[in-house]
């Protein structure tokens, strides 16, 4: 079988793994992002969108990348029994950590361009909260 280049993933990884590595980033990525399209579908209030921002700005890293489930093998529609190394699942975590923050942006984005106002500076919902003291 091809061996791919790792960038660092600990040697070489084989087609599937890389396969597989993609599949399930973009399922983690998915995962991630979900709660805030769900949300802001239902055209929230603000009084709601702060306090979806404020609890989602609340978890700790840890706490978000604890959704991973770190199993040796992963069984992958089309691809079968795929073997995952822990620098692989660093990897997955990493990419759940960085959709957390675009999922905190586009809570914050969608805040802004409803009740935003640039001239005092309330366009940004972290001061509107911090003024708040949440």
């Amino acid at each position: 079988m091809a061996q791919y280049p790792s960038s660092g993933l600990e040697g070489t990884l084989q087609k599937n793994q890389t396969d597989g590595l993609l599949r399930v980033v973009y399922q983690t990525v998915v995962a991630e992002l979900e709660p805030a399209s769900h949300f802001l579908a239902g055209t929230p209030d603000e009084a709601a969108t702060l306090t979806f921002y404020a609890a989602e700005r609340a978890k700790q890293p840890a706490q978000v990348t604890a959704a991973v489930d770190m199993t040796n093998v992963v069984d992958l529609p089309g691809l079968g029994s795929v073997s995952f190394t822990p620098a692989m699942w660093n990897l997955v975590k990493g990419c759940r950590q960085g959709a957390h923050f675009a999922k905190l942006d586009l809570i914050a984005n969608y805040y802004a361009s409803t009740w935003g106002n640039r001239r005092d500076g309330s366009f940004s919902i972290d001061a509107v909260l911090n003024e708040q003291g949440r």
